[in-house]
């Protein structure tokens, strides 16, 4: 009997389906966060998004370096992911409630632009169809425009007592 000489004893490693299923919940974990933060640091200033429910992610793609019962003893492994937001104008909102209140106080009125206010909260939110239904609460006071013009008009040749109860009645 012949002694084997110069071999070598080494333990070597399968990829199990296990190892798979676990590396890729590991990537949605750390890779669908990250997908999220970027999406919201690229929506401009002037619109908004509501946090947490208005962004829809999918996982497009997930690939391996290695495949189930392959020896190896490390693998890499890709993610592709698409993230939708849906958003909305700030001005938008803010156009469409001063709107709203001049209609129902008048056109003849302005807005006090200091104080206006508004707010709002989410009613429904349907990200497949592109909807969100907001329930608005906004409030401004309102005052009636001068008109120069004929004021400079109505004022001229009036005394300072007339003029006075004209200014006192706009």
């Amino acid at each position: 009997s012949l002694a084997m000489a110069g071999g070598k004893i080494a333990a070597v490693q399968n990829v199990t389906k296990d190892d798979l299923e676990n590396a890729e919940k590991e990537l949605e974990k750390k890779y669908l966060s990250k997908a999220k933060d970027s999406l919201e640091n690229k929506i401009p200033e002037d619109f908004i998004l509501i946090k947490d429910s208005a962004i829809l992610q999918e996982i497009k793609d997930v690939f391996f370096t290695a495949k189930e019962g392959q020896e190896i003893d490390s693998f890499l492994g890709q993610i592709k992911i698409k993230s939708e937001a849906l958003l909305f104008s700030r001005k938008d909102i803010e156009d469409f409630a001063k709107e709203f209140i001049i209609l129902n106080a008048g056109k003849d009125k302005e807005i006090h632009e200091p104080s206006f206010k508004i707010s709002w909260s989410l009613d429904t939110l349907n990200l497949q169809n592109g909807k969100i239904i907001l329930n608005l609460n906004f409030s401004a006071k309102i005052y009636t425009k001068i008109d120069l013009p004929n004021l400079n008009e109505g004022l001229a040749g009036k005394d300072k007592n007339e003029a006075e109860l004209i200014l006192m009645n706009l």
